[in-house]
C-alpha cells in the first residue's frame, strides 16, 4: 500500500502533508490490526489451558468471545464502507472522480477477501451481492455522469470536442488494478465506438468534418487507452 500512497501524493501534486499523514495512519492501523489478532490468538491459547471441562458438553466461553469478535470485525467492514462513501464526497469536488475512488477501494476490498481467509469467512455471496453490486452501481453512475453529453450529441463536432475534453481530464485519474482498468476501457470503447458510428451515420454535418478534426475510430481507442493511469504508468510519469 505504501508505494500507492507515495505515488498518489507526490511532491508535484503538492500533497506531501497529506501523504505523510496517510502513511502515519496506515502504519498505526496496521499495527493495531496485528495487535488485536495477536491478542485474540493468545487469548484462545490461554483459555485452552486455563478452562477445564465444560459441564454437560456445552459451549466453551472462548467460542462466545471469538464469534462475537468476528461479528464485530464484520461490522467494521460496514463502517469502512460508510467511511469511504463519506470521504468520496469530502475529498473530491468532482463527484465522478469520487466514484472512481469508490471503485478502486471496492476492488481492493474484493481482492483482499478473495486472496485471504476472509473469503472463507464472508463467503462468495457477500462478495457478489454486497461489494460487487455496489461497484457496478458506481460504474453505472460514473458512465452516465461522464459520458451522457457525448452519448446525447447528435453532431460529429459535439462528439469530438466533448470526447477529447473528458479524455484529457480523466487521463490523470487512477485505476490501480490492471484487470479492472482493462475492463473499464474495453467497456467504454465498445459503447463509444458504437455511438460514434451512429452519429456518423445520422449527423447532418458534412461527413468530411471528421477529416477536418483529424479524428476517427483510432483516435477514440487511443483516447480511452490514455485514461486511467495504472501503478507502472504513474511511476514512469514521476
Amino acid at each position: 500500500m505504501l508505494p500507492e500512497i507515495e505515488t498518489l501524493f507526490s511532491d508535484e501534486c503538492g500533497g506531501v502533508a497529506i501523504r505523510d499523514e496517510a502513511i502515519g495512519i496506515l502504519a498505526r492501523l496496521r499495527e493495531a490490526i496485528r495487535s488485536v489478532f495477536a491478542d485474540l490468538e493468545t487469548l484462545i491459547c490461554k483459555n485452552e489451558n486455563s478452562i477445564g471441562i465444560v459441564n454437560g458438553g456445552g459451549i466453551h466461553p472462548i467460542t462466545y468471545y471469538v464469534m462475537n469478535y468476528l461479528g464485530a470485525a464484520c461490522k467494521s467492514l460496514m463502517t469502512l464502507e460508510q467511511s469511504l462513501k463519506a470521504k468520496s464526497k469530502e475529498m473530491y469536488k468532482d463527484s465522478t472522480l469520487g466514484l472512481v475512488f469508490l471503485m478502486n477501494n471496492y476492488t481492493y476490498m474484493v481482492n483482499c477477501v478473495k486472496h485471504s481467509k476472509l473469503g472463507e469467512l464472508l463467503g462468495e455471496n457477500w462478495i457478489k451481492n454486497h461489494i460487487v453490486a455496489k461497484f457496478r452501481q458506481c460504474f453505472k453512475i460514473y458512465k452516465a455522469n461522464s459520458w451522457d453529453q457525448v452519448f446525447k450529441g447528435k453532431l460529429i463536432s459535439e462528439f469530438v470536442l466533448k470526447f477529447v475534453e473528458i479524455c484529457d481530464v480523466q487521463s490523470s485519474w487512477i485505476i490501480f488494478d490492471d484487470h479492472l482498468r482493462r475492463k473499464i476501457r474495453n467497456n467504454l470503447k465498445e459503447t463509444l465506438l458504437a455511438r460514434f458510428k451512429s452519429v456518423m451515420e445520422g449527423s447532418q454535418e458534412d461527413i468530411n468534418i471528421c477529416g477536418d478534426f483529424g479524428f476517427g475510430v483510432r483516435d477514440i481507442v487511443a483516447g480511452i487507452d490514455k485514461m486511467f493511469k495504472g501503478r507502472d504508468e504513474l511511476k514512469n510519469h514521476r
